[in-house]
């Protein structure tokens, strides 16, 4: 077994206590984060925990990306960190999810979707990669492009936001 795979479960406990900042720019605790993606108490139906589609629990993640493009910042790798330890919470760890990332770019509306298509799939990569979650917990990876945006402010990151969805269990 390579030294990274045996060394992850405690570099993922010593960094699970840094700040995750949700969609709103308030601070999301790891707790809420699980407590958010995982079912209602004694209900296989979920109600939404997000703006999001109200049909499974949701969460809005700010993940940094260095400017318009997929490739993840220090910032965005510490909040995949705290969601990676999230998902495998013993709550969470036979549950399926989908990324779905969003990025609003008025100056180029052409190129959101594609960004944001990369963006999942960045993400995606990055949590299976470095955290050795398995792909089929993800099951779906798509980008929004626009289609969602939460301000016509262009500025505003919650348009730039990756949105978690608990889709079901595996």
């Amino acid at each position: 077994m390579p030294a990274t795979r045996r060394l992850a479960p405690l570099f993922l406990l010593l960094v699970s206590t840094l700040p995750v900042t949700a969609q709103d720019g308030s601070p999301l605790s790891l707790t809420a984060m699980v407590s958010s993606l995982a079912p209602a108490a004694g209900s296989e139906r979920s109600i939404s925990a997000s703006s999001g589609t109200g049909t499974e629990n949701s969460i809005d993640l700010l993940v940094g990306f260095e400017g318009n493009t997929h490739i993840l910042t220090i910032d965005g790798m510490k909040t995949l960190r705290t969601l990676a330890t999230a998902l495998m919470d013993p709550s969470l760890e036979r549950a399926r999810f989908s990324i779905v990332a969003h990025a609003y770019l008025p100056s180029q509306p052409a190129a959101a979707q594609p960004l944001s298509t990369r963006r999942a799939q960045a993400v995606a990569e990055h949590l299976t990669g470095f955290y050795s979650l398995d792909a089929t917990r993800f099951s779906a990876v798509t980008g929004a492009g626009a289609a969602e945006i939460r301000s016509a402010n262009a500025n505003d990151p919650r348009n730039q936001r990756i949105e978690i969805r608990r889709t079901g269990a595996q």
